[in-house]
């Protein structure tokens, strides 16, 4: 990519895993050489502009983390068998 291109995703899970990995990449990696990045996903987000475009980032990147978390945790609860979970609720209870 050269200074002036803007980087394209679908959505913020396509760039990263985390809110402070995205930062990275689109501070660090992006911004710093004079690109830009922008997302389709919704609500369309373009950081190219000015601070606030930024600042919409940072809050979409902490939700995406968000919803990444809760992803995770439904797809942990719902692969657990249900013997399972019962047998482990049972081994802690006092």
């Amino acid at each position: 990519m050269r200074s002036g291109d803007t980087l394209v995703v679908l959505d913020l899970t396509r760039l990263g895993r985390d809110t402070r990995e995205l930062l990275a990449i689109v501070e660090d990696d992006l911004h710093a050489n004079g690109r830009h990045f922008r997302t389709l996903d919704g609500i369309v987000l373009d950081t190219s502009d000015d601070m606030c475009g930024e600042l919409i980032f940072t809050v979409f990147a902490a939700i995406a983390k968000f919803q990444h978390q809760q992803i995770v945790k439904g797809t942990a609860k719902a692969s657990t068998p249900p013997a399972l979970e019962a047998a482990s609720a049972a081994a802690l209870a006092p």
